[in-house]
């Protein structure tokens, strides 16, 4: 327990996993996402698939928690191919913000070992994260319901992979063929 820190923790791994999803052929991934240690905006997420994260230097950032503070620019140009070829589907039952009292840091980051000091460091990040998201791409995170759940992770993945948001039952309900199960009955 007394390792928990939010500010030390990256979505990075679970980014590898959608990689080796991707070079093993599959094109529509579904991802629950709920429950995480992170709070690093999916930034490790994104930067296991090629985005990268850079500071005001020029210095390409690791997607730590720690990291989000010091985001100056975002460049997607290294995305992925195979990436941007397929189809993602967000299982979230959340409506969270990325910021705010609702946000990603502040409902979640206390659970996650953040202690008050830092949760109000990784708020601060998580600002100058989203703003450096309107600025470069045009879109407020915390105008899309969900995209502070699992510490920003549906941030990421809405943004940097155009995923599709849904409810989790609604999701599983369409994975397992649910309303063709009705009609055979």
């Amino acid at each position: 327990e007394d390792k928990r820190n939010p500010l030390n923790t990256t979505t990075y791994g679970t980014g590898e996993l959608v990689l080796a999803a991707l070079e093993k052929g599959f094109t529509d991934i579904s991802i629950a996402i709920g429950g995480s240690a992170t709070n690093d905006g999916g930034m490790g997420f994104a930067t296991a698939l090629g985005v990268r994260f850079y500071d005001t230097e020029g210095k390409i950032l690791e997607g730590f928690g720690r990291d989000l503070e010091k985001v100056a620019h975002i460049d997607t140009s290294g995305l992925n191919p195979l990436a941007r070829k397929a189809h993602f589907t967000v299982m979230c039952d959340v409506k969270n913000p990325l910021c705010g009292k609702d946000g990603a840091t502040y409902t979640y980051g206390a659970q996650k070992g953040g202690t008050p000091e830092a949760l109000d460091r990784l708020e601060r990040g998580m600002v100058n994260y989203r703003d450096t998201i309107i600025r470069e791409f045009g879109i407020n995170a915390d105008e899309v319901q969900g995209s502070g759940a699992a510490g920003g992770l549906g941030a990421a993945l809405m943004f940097f992979l155009g995923a599709e948001m849904k409810s989790g039952i609604e999701a599983v309900l369409d994975l397992i063929g649910f309303d063709r199960m009705l009609e055979d009955t």
